[in-house]
């Protein structure tokens, strides 16, 4: 077992779309692992009678691409299977080939199972199915590595504390094998694991099976905004809430979803009391629907270059006005960082205002790799709570603008040990050659809001 762990720690460390030997690595230990009962719920009173079993299950079918010399492919024979699937079960097949792949731009597997009238995306995706019938038994080492990998990079995309499991499938239609990958996250790295089931003889059961499973059995949950309120994709996640793009009364909105026992009462209190103030997430609603907060309108991560491409350096001065209207109304946000500032084409907003409070001492919010030097000093002292004032948000907008337009230096810090001192080491060494970034941030540290924007657009523009 100490062996096995050693050599996943080795395994995971590499790149997502790994070699045919590492795959084969990989795959080796799992077929080396006991088999275990992967259990499903029975199928009962479903039929999926269609002449194509017959083909698909025909041991001399071997053209895996599609109509070739006129003759369909066992995965195009599989494709036209899917749509004489019974119509009455919770789940769907959809042939990915058709589709974009819910395990990342490089790997895409045969078939995939998603909620049915849902879109297929990874939140309603519940098993991943691959066929294989060439280069010996379907289950061989290489073969059974590459499902496991699907599982991992489809496991990456979504919050580990809403889904941690997939089934993934590998078949030859004449018998299939499922695996439940899990991935789990501790102390800041992802650990691997996988269970595998014997071959199951009855392919068309197991799908059955499959299909008409309960949600939650197969690890799908989403959260339940309402019957007027849509899903339609994850836009991202953080270690208190999920962030879904949703639609209600016919429009994308933002819905931000918080992880139990966080509720958002008091940031939708902020967020209304900051209505009309451009850069300001624009509230659908006035309170919270049930626990969750809508928003509008649906905005882009800052990712590398965005910045720069979009001229985004035009809403400098709007950005640091709307912290001053805010600052006028004595709160603080707290947690003003990269992923925090998000755009339109035009125009720059900071999304998170669950850390906000008014001036005052009260227990430390916030991300510590973008945390103004005076909250990291008082941090050092172990105060049971943290004095913060407009000064903090101005040095840690500042910190951001410069970890967006230095994206090489940004990486750097985020290995950086979220502790004070290190935290502050790295940023004194940052600072030191680059002076007028320090006049930046001195302009923040003396609170001075207009300064800081015209430093900030002198630097940027």
């Amino acid at each position: 077992m100490a062996q096995l762990e050693t050599t996943l720690r080795a395994l995971i460390n590499k790149p997502s779309v790994i070699s045919t030997t590492t795959l084969q690595e990989l795959g080796g230990l799992a077929n080396k692992k006991a088999k275990v009962d992967v259990s499903l719920q029975q199928a009962h009173a479903l039929a999926w009678d269609s002449p194509i079993w017959a083909q698909v299950t025909n041991s001399c079918v071997q053209l895996l691409e599609a109509d070739k010399g006129g003759q369909k492919g066992l995965r195009s024979l599989f494709a036209d299977l899917l749509h004489t699937a019974p119509i009455s079960t919770p789940f769907v097949f959809h042939d990915v080939h058709r589709r974009p792949s819910v395990c990342g731009n490089d790997l895409k597997p045969d078939i995939v199972m998603a909620l049915r009238n849902k879109p297929c995306i990874p939140l309603t995706t519940a098993a991943i199915i691959d066929i294989k019938r060439q280069g010996g038994g379907y289950d061989n080492d290489e073969n059974v590595g590459k499902a496991i990998t699907y599982g991992r990079v489809f496991l990456q995309q979504l919050p580990w504390t809403l889904r941690r499991v997939v089934v993934v499938g590998l078949t030859d239609l004449l018998s299939i094998t499922l695996i439940l990958v899990t991935l789990d996250f501790h102390d800041g790295s992802e650990h691997l694991s996988f269970d595998m089931s014997p071959g199951l003889p009855d392919v068309k059961d197991t799908l059955l099976q499959l299909l008409s499973s309960e949600p939650q059995r197969l690890f799908v949950k989403l959260p339940d905004l309402g019957a007027s309120i849509q899903i339609v994709g994850l836009l991202g996640f953080g270690a208190t809430s999920q962030v879904y793009k949703v639609v209600e009364g016919g429009q994308q909105v933002v819905a931000k979803v918080p992880f139990p026992p966080q509720n958002f009462s008091r940031e939708c209190a902020v967020l209304q009391s900051l209505q009309g103030i451009a850069g300001i997430p624009n509230l659908v609603h006035d309170q919270c629907v049930g626990d969750s907060i809508l928003m509008r309108p649906v905005l882009d991560p800052m990712a590398p270059g965005a910045f720069f491409a979009y001229n985004l350096h035009n809403s400098l001065s709007s950005l640091v006005q709307m912290l001053k209207a805010a600052h006028c109304k004595l709160i603080i946000n707290r947690d003003v960082r990269p992923n925090n500032l998000m755009h339109t084409n035009s125009q720059v907003f900071l999304v998170d205002w669950g850390s906000a409070t008014l001036q005052q001492n009260a227990p430390y919010e916030g991300t510590i790799h973008y945390a103004s030097i005076g909250v990291l000093h008082q941090l050092t002292q172990t105060l049971d709570s943290v004095a913060v004032g407009p000064a903090d948000d101005l040095e840690s907008l500042v910190a951001s603008m410069f970890c967006i337009s230095h994206p090489d230096a940004h990486s750097q810090l985020q290995k950086v040990d979220k502790l004070p001192v290190p935290v502050m080491r790295w940023w004194t060494q940052t600072w030191s050659p680059r002076p007028q970034w320090r006049l930046a941030l001195n302009a923040a540290r003396a609170a001075n809001h207009d300064s800081v924007a015209d430093c900030l657009l002198a630097l940027l523009e």
